[in-house]
């Protein structure tokens, strides 16, 4: 990193960053930092199982918002109540907001009797043919076959 153009100094003195810059390999964890602390203060708590995962209940909707660096999804029961979240945020953050099919590598599919189905089907497409590995043979995953999640599962902590 350079000194700012008309700065006297010295050779053998550096400049010392009084906060962190994009690009820098600290800015990710400086911003994950500050829009967590945003989201908690906002109502938000933050899962143990994964410290990207956020839930609330907002005007008795339940909301699930998931963070990935700069980019989040955000689950919620009504949509006037996932604007008044999505608001919030604007007041205090830049943000751009697109209804997602894509997200962090998964995509996102929203079926008519209004469940999600999260796949990622193209990828392994992608993957397999990168590879060679279309005549490969299948495993298993480590879940049951026909494993439906529904909100009568056990929520995540």
């Amino acid at each position: 990193m350079d000194h700012p153009p008309g700065l006297d100094y010295s050779i053998g003195l550096v400049c010392q960053l009084k906060k962190s810059l994009y690009g820098v390999k600290q800015a990710s964890r400086c911003w994950n930092k500050t829009f967590s602390e945003f989201l908690t203060n906002f109502g938000f708590s933050r899962s143990i199982a994964d410290s990207c995962v956020f839930s609330g209940v907002f005007r008795e909707k339940k909301v699930l918002l998931m963070l990935y660096v700069a980019d989040a999804l955000i689950f919620c029961e009504g949509r006037k109540v996932l604007l008044e979240i999505i608001d919030g945020i604007r007041k205090k953050f830049e943000a751009t907001i697109c209804d997602t099919g894509f997200f962090v590598g998964m995509e996102i599919d929203y079926r008519q009797d209004g469940t999600i189905f999260l796949h990622s089907e193209n990828y392994i497409k992608r993957i397999l043919k990168r590879f060679n590995l279309y005549v490969a043979n299948p495993y298993t995953i480590p879940a049951e076959p026909g494993t439906i999640l529904s909100s009568d599962s056990n929520p995540l902590p």
